[in-house]
């Protein structure tokens, strides 16, 4: 009997926990979009991710179907779950960090 009512709520924790993951996963991966962009002369592609946080990620461009694996530039604009680099005025990021090409920090600003 104990085994049984055992087996129930990990049957029942288990498949709200996998259903959760799902409803989480929809909206996470819904609020993340990729654009091409110029910035500082150079074509990039950035990353927008805008969940709970706003972060944009600067990728290399390498062709319409492949980019640099590593990002080169992380900018955070806070919370909100809005893309900064669709409004007219852009807002400015809180912080900035640069990267070399095997992804250390190189510096920035703001933090």
């Amino acid at each position: 009997m104990i085994r049984t009512v055992g087996t129930i709520a990990l049957l029942a924790a288990v498949g709200f926990g996998g259903y959760l993951g799902c409803f989480i996963s929809i909206f996470y991966t819904a609020s993340i979009e990729e654009q091409m962009v110029e910035r500082d002369g150079t074509k990039m592609i950035a990353e927008v991710s805008a969940f709970l946080d706003v972060d944009v990620y600067y990728y290399d461009y390498k062709n319409w179907f492949v980019r640099s694996e590593k990002y080169r530039i992380h900018e955070w604009y806070g919370s909100g779950g809005y893309n900064p680099l669709k409004n007219e005025l852009k807002p400015e990021p809180i912080t900035v960090t640069y990267y070399d090409k095997n992804g250390n920090p190189i510096g920035g600003a703001g933090q």
